[in-house]
């Protein structure tokens, strides 16, 4: 997809979701953008991000969000700049809460799916998270159901990040019943929804997760805070396919409350 092309699709989904605007491809009771109130996945400077985390934090305020989940990929942070990152992530809470302000940072990672299913972390590294992606960035093309229902079994792993993703061949409803039994999200990636033709089986995915109510993640993806407003691309997508609030992980919604440091 061209920049231009990829451009316009993000502001027509911004657009619709933050002015309240009425698609005609939008189902009645869809999600909106009233109804979020985090992104759950994105990375920081800490490993193949450009902004830090102050930063993407701030751009996540001045877009309408309440929190973000830092989710840096975990192959590219050693213990000490975990220690740095989450050291850094208390300060910036510490700040929002002594300013009164209603936002949140929240501890994540993104762990890699490997071959057979295992995660690339150990269960005592995984503890240190407040919320855990759970992806396959590697030895994609193939079937993936294994290994995305050997995950599933870990307590850790809160959410599947973008399994719509990646050529790989899925049985979409034997993976939702899966995700609803073990409380597993399903991700909506709008940055990947936007840069690869992963569409039709991103609809596959909603469709599966609705008929078996599995709860569904929206998130950006971002390495850069101005890519923030891929959520709401996300967001848009999910809209059209007729995803709910409902529907939403509830930590995600906006009526959720929230931790606020003391």
């Amino acid at each position: 997809m061209s920049p231009e092309t990829s451009q316009g699709m993000r502001a027509r989904g911004a657009y619709d979701l933050c002015t309240g605007g009425d698609l005609q491809c939008l189902r009645a009771g869809a999600i909106r953008f009233a109804d979020l109130r985090s992104d759950r996945h994105l990375h920081s400077v800490y490993s193949d991000g450009h902004s830090t985390i102050a930063e993407m934090a701030e751009a996540a305020r001045a877009l309408g969000l309440c929190e973000i989940v830092v989710t840096d990929h975990s192959h590219l942070v050693n213990s000490a700049e975990l220690r740095r990152q989450h050291a850094e992530i208390d300060t910036l809470n510490e700040f929002y809460a002594a300013c009164g302000l209603d936002f949140h940072v929240a501890k994540g990672v993104e762990v890699n799916i490997l071959h057979d299913g295992s995660l690339d972390l150990t269960d005592a590294e995984l503890s240190l998270f407040e919320a855990v992606n759970a992806g396959i960035n590697v030895d994609r093309g193939r079937d993936a159901t294994a290994r995305y229902l050997r995950v599933l079994e870990n307590s850790y792993v809160t959410t599947l990040a973008h399994p719509h993703t990646g050529g790989d061949v899925v049985d979409w409803l034997r993976l939702a019943r899966g995700a609803r039994e073990h409380g597993v999200a399903l991700e909506v990636n709008g940055r990947h929804l936007l840069q690869r033709a992963t569409g039709h089986a991103a609809k596959n995915m909603i469709a599966a997760a609705r008929a078996e109510g599995a709860h569904i993640q929206i998130a950006s993806d971002a390495h850069n805070e101005a890519d923030l407003v891929d959520v709401l691309y996300g967001l848009w997508f999910a809209a059209q396919a007729g995803v709910t609030a409902n529907d939403l992980l509830p930590v995600q919604r906006r009526d959720h409350d929230f931790p606020i440091a003391a």
